[in-house]
């Protein structure tokens, strides 16, 4: 899909304006069941996070705590208290993947 390949160029021009013209290509998932967000993040590419999560993609738990979107992160935790002790498809939990990438 596009839009991880942009991420691993690190093309964060031809990023934006690609999801300028499509916000949904934010949401997408690769086939590892990776978001953009997280894929952008364990690739070294923290700094395309903010222009992706600028497209508004709605964020699970693992981005949210991954991103250190508190707000989101308590929502989606008080409407599913479970999803504390879920594993993201890589095998962490978003303890792990908030404490991981420094939040």
């Amino acid at each position: 899909m596009r839009i991880f390949e942009l991420i691993d160029a690190g093309d964060e021009d031809t990023l934006r304006d690609e999801l300028d013209l499509d916000p949904e290509l934010a949401a997408a998932r690769n086939a590892d069941g990776l978001s953009p967000v997280l894929y952008a993040l364990y690739n070294g590419n923290a700094d395309l996070v903010d222009t992706i999560l600028d497209a508004n993609p709605p964020l699970d738990v693992f981005d949210s705590a991954a991103t250190g979107r508190t707000r989101g992160l308590e929502e989606l935790l008080d409407a599913e208290p479970e999803l504390a002790r879920s594993w993201s498809n890589d095998g962490f939990t978003a303890l792990h993947l908030a404490a991981f990438f420094g939040q």
